[in-house]
């Protein structure tokens, strides 16, 4: 839901809207799949986020774990990830449908 004020001043009439933090949010989500990443030979992984080839995010997360949502705007993305250290392991791109107000989990298999 939006919330929106008004404030009124000698002069121009200023709108200002937001969304409301405690709403429905349209998001991407990474998770390291849980069928194919078991024995990985680490309980965490570090990982870059990527959407749209611009790098959004870094997240620690184990095996089934679900990152933090990265908000988008609804639509089409590109979304991947990569291992957070030089050399390190990089996920094909996938694409993903994101409608408004939803979030979409981007799985990473192992």
């Amino acid at each position: 839901m939006k919330m929106c004020l008004v404030g009124v001043a000698a002069l121009p009439v200023v709108l200002a809207c937001s969304r409301d933090p405690t709403g429905p949010t349209t998001a991407i989500q990474f998770r390291l799949d849980p069928a194919t990443c078991l024995n990985v030979g680490t309980p965490n992984l570090g990982l870059q986020l990527w959407i749209d080839s611009v790098f959004r995010s870094r997240a620690v997360v184990s095996v089934g774990e679900v990152s933090q949502p990265i908000p988008v705007e609804p639509g089409k993305h590109s979304a991947f990830a990569r291992e957070d250290y030089p050399g390190g392991y990089t996920w094909p791109a996938q694409t993903v449908i994101v409608p408004q107000d939803s979030s979409r989990l981007v799985s990473l298999p192992c």
